[in-house]
């Protein structure tokens, strides 16, 4: 940190911490920590030369100082990061879970989804590392709500907005005040992207966001135990309810996952669906401990 802090810090050490950023998970974060640890060391520890500092400490000083040597990882040849304790919240399929962060903000976890939440003086930061979220964000202009999926970073002041990260793709939904979306290794103003109240920004490895605007009501169906549906395929119906139940849902035969489905049904309930296919489409019904199949 001192390297980094230094006016005479060098080339190389710059260098390296840009390639830190791109490549460590949580960087940001990371460092945003420990600038906040260094910010409040006493001013006997001086930037470019360290001194020895009386044993007498206070014991504000030596948890400071407890932190600081925390703090210390060295990459490249110079100190970046701190070593961190996220607190985990997780759901299992078909649970969902509501929660009131430390700083009054609301998280509304989907099923199968884990996130972890960790907030420093100058911003609060939650990893979302599968599965869905609503984030209803207490105002705090001094530090930035940010949510990261693997490869998007959402920041946010004040606003309620969903996030969803799936193996192929990354949602964002805001519902009301103001989000910007920006790839979490993009570092230019330019590459951010601004969402609006009723938009929703998805996103695929290596191509441009997609926005469209579906109905709020349809996007947190989910909120209220339901999913639904507005001409996808069986396939795209079947994908989504799984997601709600240890009771999969099987189409191997292409003709059949390629018919329309359009309807609202219950999250976790697999065999009514299935019933449901069945008498619409006149398919046959196979099932077992842990499967159920639509079939010709």
């Amino acid at each position: 940190m001192a390297r980094l802090k230094s006016d005479c810090r060098l080339p190389e050490t710059e260098a390296a911490f840009r390639r830190w950023l791109e490549v460590t998970p949580d960087a940001q974060f990371l460092f945003d920590e420990a600038t906040d640890v260094w910010e409040m060391l006493p001013s006997a520890v001086p930037t470019r030369r360290a001194r020895l500092v009386s044993p007498v400490m206070s014991r504000r000083m030596a948890l400071v100082g407890a932190m600081a040597a925390a703090v210390v990882v060295t990459v490249g040849g110079g100190v970046y990061a701190v070593n961190l304790r996220p607190v985990v919240y997780e759901t299992q399929k078909g649970e969902q879970r509501s929660m009131s962060l430390t700083d009054t903000s609301m998280v509304t976890l989907n099923t199968d989804t884990k996130l972890s939440v960790r907030y420093s003086r100058n911003r609060r930061y939650v990893q979302l590392e599968r599965g869905e979220a609503v984030f209803q964000v207490a105002h705090d202009l001094s530090r930035p709500f940010v949510v990261e999926t693997r490869n998007q970073r959402v920041t946010a002041l004040g606003t309620v907005f969903l996030v969803r990260s799936d193996p192929t793709e990354v949602q964002v939904a805001l519902f009301s005040g103001k989000v910007e979306l920006r790839a979490k290794q993009k570092v230019s103003a330019s590459n951010g992207m601004i969402l609006k109240p009723g938009e929703r920004a998805t996103v695929r490895e290596g191509m441009t966001p997609v926005v469209d605007r579906p109905p709020s009501d349809v996007i947190r169906a989910w909120q209220r135990q339901e999913v639904v549906f507005s001409g996808v395929t069986l396939a795209e119906a079947v994908n989504e309810l799984n997601r709600y139940s240890r009771l999969q849902i099987v189409v191997a035969d292409s003709g059949v996952a390629s018919l329309k489905v359009a309807g609202v049904f219950q999250t976790g309930n697999s065999e009514a669906f299935v019933r449901s296919m069945a008498r619409i489409h006149g398919l046959k019904v196979r099932q077992s401990e842990n499967v159920i199949e639509l079939t010709r």
